[in-house]
């Protein structure tokens, strides 16, 4: 039996944004997998850790090939709220960042809809420098500093450059303030109560059947997407990720993924054709707001989809 939907505001959502997370989207997913109290989750492409981080699993698996996202993910598996928080103060307090949560806006002569970044532009660039040439004498402290590189960057988005491997990202308007202090608790909480293991690896070289009761999803990157973490995957990979699920099907291994069947008018029609061998649900979800996705008038430009095995 599929459990009833929950409001957005029950779900833990990670401290930092990855491009196509899906946190917006939880409420819609997590219902249609049913009771997994028996599972283990394996969430293949886990990014962010949100849809992991809230299922109701006998175990979860997190994996990632993008060795940022790993970083990130065991840096907060093995660390408390508090050793996090005080990590992260000691930074702000060294590189003189904002902290708007005990000063409020104001005391840096700016306000929410103009944001922190004319404030954080130097100390950020000085502390994306020390973070690029490894600075920080422990592999604890590099991540320590890669996490607030991290919360304060645009969009709070886990991303460096393909071609050189620096951070290359700008500085963000947002700092640490209470509403992602508050999701980091809550993160870090959540990973101290569930049993996880966190991998990194090419999503083929994971076998589900080595896991008692094995439920995979995927959010792989999508052929369609435009976002930047999209680049780094090409047919060939769709092929892998295609006949990787038939294969899970001829297992009874059930699983779900993640995709969108059309985006701005432009169909994924060997997609489409192959998802007709198992349910579709349409997702309906607008992405307007989001600064790489722009919405045709008159027209509905995504076609975002759940599909999973039948």
């Amino acid at each position: 039996m599929r459990r009833p939907k929950a409001p957005v505001s029950q779900f833990v959502t990670s401290p930092h944004n990855y491009a196509g997370g899906k946190a917006r989207l939880l409420h819609r997913i997590i219902p249609e997998f049913g009771d997994l109290t028996k599972h283990t989750f394996i969430d293949l492409f886990a990014g962010g850790l949100n849809v992991g981080l809230n299922v109701d699993a006998r175990k979860v698996v997190f994996n990632d090939q993008l060795s940022d996202a790993v970083n990130i993910a065991r840096y907060l598996s093995e660390s408390s709220p508090g050793q996090v928080e005080a990590e992260a103060d000691a930074i702000i307090a060294e590189y003189q960042l904002s902290d708007s949560q005990a000063n409020g806006y104001g005391f840096y002569e700016t306000n929410s809809s103009r944001g922190l970044a004319a404030a954080n532009r130097e100390p950020f660039l000085r502390l994306r420098q020390d973070v690029n040439e490894r600075k920080f004498q422990s592999d604890r402290e590099q991540k320590a500093a890669e996490f607030m590189l991290i919360i304060h960057a645009f969009n709070c988005y886990l991303q460096r450059s393909n071609v050189t491997g620096l951070w290359t990202t700008p500085v963000g308007k947002r700092d640490f303030n209470g509403a992602v202090r508050s999701r980091l608790q809550r993160t870090v909480h959540r990973l101290g109560e569930i049993e996880h293991e966190i991998l990194q690896r090419d999503f083929q070289e994971v076998v589900p059947a080595a896991y008692e009761s094995p439920f995979v999803y995927l959010d792989p990157p999508y052929a369609l997407g435009s976002a930047p973490y999209n680049t780094n995957w090409g047919d060939d990979d769709d092929e892998r990720l295609l006949a990787f699920l038939d294969d899970l099907t001829a297992q009874g291994v059930p699983w779900a993924m993640s995709n969108v069947l059309r985006l701005k008018g432009e169909q994924n029609h060997k997609l489409t054709s192959w998802a007709q061998l198992h349910e579709v649900i349409h997702l309906d979800f607008d992405y307007s707001n989001s600064s790489h996705r722009r919405r045709d008038k008159g027209e509905k430009d995504t076609d975002e989809v759940l599909i999973m095995s039948t």
